[in-house]
């Protein structure tokens, strides 16, 4: 064992042979002390009779001495297995320019050392993740362009000939939803938590139908609407939004979260006009840079002022504009005009005659911007 010790310190470094020196010194205090104490107990034992002196000594030295011993040996096979890990631990960390910790075992320092070849398989997956978020990327934008820059009609001829359009856009628009800090799709389902349980819903240009399975299987009713019925929604209905087939006066809300796309979005304001019951809500959320009023387009005031002119109410304390990106707002209908509908909306007593309505006058919509997302 002797001989064991001394290859150890052999190998050993001489701040680790210092330490080792240290520990020694500890255990032979160790040792002295405990020795001090027993001279002491030997003291007290004067007054019993040489017997049981001897007796006491035997009982009391002899455990104590085996212990001293075994002590000993764990301590030099302690110290000297320290001392080896530590040289290996340099050795190993010397080799490798100092960048992983050495165990114990072979198979452990196989795994330490699995992971460093890591990093550069990820490097090279990062690259290629990032060209197709480039190719995909320029896709969306100029899909977007079009939906933006074409009316309706010509949208969903576009989707309708050119199949994979629809779900194309539609993976870039997540990517992008992903930096938002937050979708205006959860802040209108917020909203209708407030709303009777028996609501119904039409969501104008619905894209993954995300407000309807937030929804889920309460008991309000949301029609989902949009150029083309996705693979993973089936329930959505492929439609211009300017000509929907649900019925006027159906609906209690009508959501256009992000989607008055196109040059005659007013269109489908109208359409969610015919289908809105009276006094039921138009919600709308919108990017705010479409609406900064700049070269003759909209500003959020002159768009509210049409929408009254179209027969809505709009209470100021409902337009949100606290988001840095997005705005929100309530607009009421507040009665059937002529471009919405034929019936005065009252009651159906099954005599009720239809009644012809003039056409109010021309609601003069201005112009909105584009959505352009930038290239990053």
């Amino acid at each position: 064992r002797s001989s064991n010790v001394a290859k150890h310190d052999a190998t050993m470094t001489e701040k680790q042979k210092r330490k080792a020196e240290k520990n020694r010194a500890r255990k032979l205090r160790r040792e002295w002390k405990r020795k001090k104490e027993m001279e002491e107990k030997k003291d007290d034992l004067g007054s019993r009779s040489d017997e049981e002196k001897e007796n006491e000594t035997k009982k009391t030295k002899q455990p104590d001495d085996e212990e001293r011993k075994e002590m000993k040996r764990l301590a030099k096979d302690y110290v000297a297995e320290k001392a080896k890990k530590r040289a290996k631990a340099t050795t190993t960390a010397e080799e490798d320019g100092g960048g992983r910790n050495s165990r114990s075992s072979e198979k452990d320092d196989e795994e330490d050392r699995a992971p460093v070849h890591q990093p550069v398989k990820q490097k090279k997956l990062s690259l290629i993740d990032k060209m197709r978020a480039k190719l995909s990327g320029g896709h969306f934008r100029m899909l977007n362009e079009q939906l933006y820059t074409t009316k309706g009609d010509e949208a969903l001829h576009l989707v309708q000939q050119n199949p994979g359009v629809f779900s194309a856009y539609h993976e870039g628009f997540r990517e992008q939803v992903k930096k938002w800090p937050k979708n205006p799709v959860h802040k209108c389902f917020e909203w209708l938590q407030h709303k009777p349980y028996d609501t119904v819903v039409a969501d104008f240009g619905c894209g993954d139908a995300e407000l309807a399975k937030l929804i889920g299987n309460s008991k309000k009713k949301v029609y989902s609407l949009d150029l083309e019925t996705p693979s993973h929604a089936p329930f959505v209905i492929a439609c211009n939004m300017a000509k929907t087939p649900l019925e006027s006066n159906s609906i209690d809300v009508a959501v256009f979260s992000l989607s008055l796309m196109g040059t005659d979005y007013y269109k489908f304001i109208e359409e969610a006009s015919r289908v809105l019951k009276v006094k039921g809500t138009l919600w709308i959320a919108e990017v705010k840079s479409r609406f900064d009023g700049k070269n003759g387009t909209a500003s959020i005031s002159s768009f509210i002022s049409s929408l009254k002119n179209a027969g809505f109410d709009v209470n100021p304390k409902k337009v949100d504009e606290k988001d840095k990106m997005f705005f929100a707002l309530e607009a009421v209908k507040t009665k059937n005009t002529g471009a919405s509908s034929n019936y005065d909306g009252g009651v159906d007593d099954g005599k009720t005659k239809k009644k012809k309505m003039k056409k109010s006058a021309p609601v003069d919509w201005p112009t909105l911007k584009a959505c352009e997302y930038k290239k990053r």
